[in-house]
C-alpha cells in the first residue's frame, strides 16, 4: 500500500541534522522543456526536500513519489475545506481507521521554482510536530504523485538540483519503464543473481523496503544477512516491528550494487540511500524512469556508526534501530529503549541531531545514556570507536538528521 494511502511518515527517523549547503545553479537556460530548476535542500542521502511558497509563505516540503497524495501540516488547515465523502476516502490501515482527505480553497496555488501548481485537492493534514522536532526544522508537508504526475522530473544528486520538464528531447541515462500502481512508480528490479521483483521508486524514504518472505529465502542462500532490528513508527498506526538487512547484491537496470541495506516491510520499494547513486530522471508521461551514473555510484557504504538510530515518538526520544554488534548493542540498549539522558543532558533539552554529533564527538572514548525501559532507568555505556560516522548513513565527515519514509 502506498505511503498516501498509508500517509505515513515514516519520517522514521535516522538522525540527521538538516544540512543545507550554499547553492550553485548550473546553467540550464534555454533547454528544451525546461520549465524550473530548484535546490535539493537535504543530503543526498535524505527525502527530497525543496522549498515551496504558499500564499507568499515559504515552506519545505518533501518530493515523494511513494505518496499518492499531497500532505499538509496540521497549521494549514486552514486552507482546507469540507472533508471528501466516506466513500473516497482512503484505506490507511487494513483493518483500522481510514485517513480523511480534504478539498481546499478554490485557486490555492503552491509555488515550487518557476513552477505554479493549483492544487484542488483531495490532501492530507497531518501532525509533523515530531518530526519537526526530530528534523530540526519545520515541516510543511508532502508534495505527493498528485503534483508530480504531470512533469519529467530529473534529480540531480551530485549538483543537489532537481529539474521539472514539460517534455524532455534527450534524456541521459539508461532507460527502464515504469509501471504506475495506484498512481505510483514501480520498477523491475533484481535481487541477486536471478530473483526479480517490482519496486516502488519511493523518493520519500531514506532505506528501501524488502518484503521479509523474499528477506528469508535470500538468507537460505546466504544473499542477505541481519544486521540490526527496530521497528517503523507510523503517524495514524501502530508502531511496526522491521529487521534491518543487509544484501550481498542488488541491481536495477543493469546496474548492480553490493551491500545494501534494508527494512523488512509488506513492500519493495527503492530509497534515497540507491536513488542517490545516480542522476534520475522520471519521465512520468512517458512511464519510464532513466538512471545515470552519478559520483557516489561507486562509493562504499559507510556503516561505521555507533548503531544506534533515534528518533522523536509519541514526545520522547526513542531508539528506532539497533545494529547488531555495535556498541549500542553491547552496551545492551534494545530498540524500543527511550532516552533519558546522554552523557548529563537530559533528553527533553535537547535535539537527536545534536546527540547525533554528541556521539561522534565521542570517537575513541566512552559516553554514557541513561535509557527507560518498563518503566525503569538503566544507565548505558557506549564504546564508541574511532572511526565512528556519526550516522550510518551519510557521507564520512557529515552528520545529518534523515526522515525517511518508508511506510507500510
Amino acid at each position: 500500500m502506498v505511503k498516501s494511502m498509508r500517509s505515513t511518515i515514516v519520517f522514521c527517523v535516522l538522525l540527521v541534522a538538516m544540512a543545507v549547503p550554499a547553492f550553485a545553479a548550473s546553467r540550464t537556460e534555454g533547454r528544451d522543456g525546461l520549465i524550473t530548476e530548484v535546490e535539493i535542500k537535504s543530503l543526498p542521502t535524505d527525502t527530497l526536500v525543496v522549498n515551496a511558497t504558499i500564499h507568499g509563505a515559504d515552506f519545505l516540503f518533501v518530493l515523494d513519489t511513494g505518496s499518492t497524495h499531497s500532505t499538509f501540516a496540521t497549521e494549514m488547515h486552514k486552507w482546507c475545506l469540507n472533508d471528501v465523502p466516506a466513500n473516497h476516502q482512503r484505506q490507511l490501515w487494513s483493518d483500522e481507521a481510514r485517513l480523511k482527505l480534504y478539498t481546499v480553497i478554490p485557486g490555492l496555488a503552491i509555488k515550487v521554482g518557476d513552477l505554479e501548481w493549483n492544487c484542488a485537492g483531495p490532501v492530507h493534514c497531518e501532525d509533523f510536530r515530531e518530526i519537526n522536532r526530530s528534523a530540526g526544522y519545520v515541516h510543511g508537508g508532502i508534495l505527493g504523485m498528485d503534483f508530480l504526475h504531470n512533469y519529467v522530473v530529473q534529480i540531480d544528486f551530485d549538483l543537489r538540483v532537481v529539474r521539472f520538464y514539460k517534455s524532455m528531447r534527450d534524456i541521459p541515462g539508461t532507460r527502464l519503464p515504469l509501471t504506475i500502481k495506484q498512481s505510483c512508480p514501480y520498477v523491475l528490479a533484481t535481487y541477486g543473481d536471478d530473483l526479480p521483483a517490482q519496486f516502488l521508486v519511493d523518493t520519500g524514504a531514506t532505506i528501501g523496503c524488502m518484503k521479509k518472505d523474499v528477506f528469508l529465502e535470500l538468507s537460505a542462500d546466504k544473499a542477505a544477512a541481519e544486521v540490526g532490528s527496530g521497528f517503523i513508527p507510523q503517524i495514524g498506526g501502530p508502531r511496526r516491528a522491521t529487521t534491518i538487512v543487509q544484501l550481498s547484491t542488488f541491481s536495477v537496470g543493469g546496474f548492480e550494487h553490493r551491500d545494501t541495506r534494508w527494512n523488512t516491510a509488506t513492500y519493495n520499494s527503492l530509497g534515497a540511500n540507491s536513488l542517490c547513486r545516480y542522476v534520475v530522471t522520471f519521465d512520468f508521461p512517458g512511464r519510464a524512469i532513466y538512471l545515470k551514473k552519478g559520483r557516489r555510484f561507486e562509493a562504499t557504504p559507510n556503516w561505521d556508526s555507533a548503531g544506534l538510530d533515534l528518533f522523536v515518538l509519541r514526545g520522547k526520544v526513542t531508539v528506532r534501530i539497533v545494529d547488531r554488534g555495535s556498541p549500542a548493542d553491547l552496551a545492551g540498549i534494545v530498540a524500543g529503549d527511550y532516552v533519558v539522558r546522554i552523557k548529563d543532558v537530559p533528553a527533553a533539552q535537547t535535539s537527536v541531531s545534536k546527540m547525533r554529533r554528541a556521539v561522534a564527538a565521542s570517537a575513541g572514548g566512552k559516553m554514557s545514556i541513561t535509557v527507560e525501559r518498563d518503566g525503569a532507568e538503566i544507565e548505558c555505556v557506549m564504546k564508541i570507536p574511532p572511526n565512528v560516522s556519526g550516522d550510518a548513513n551519510v557521507e564520512k565527515g557529515r552528520q545529518s538528521l534523515s526522515l525517511p519514509l518508508n511506510a507500510n
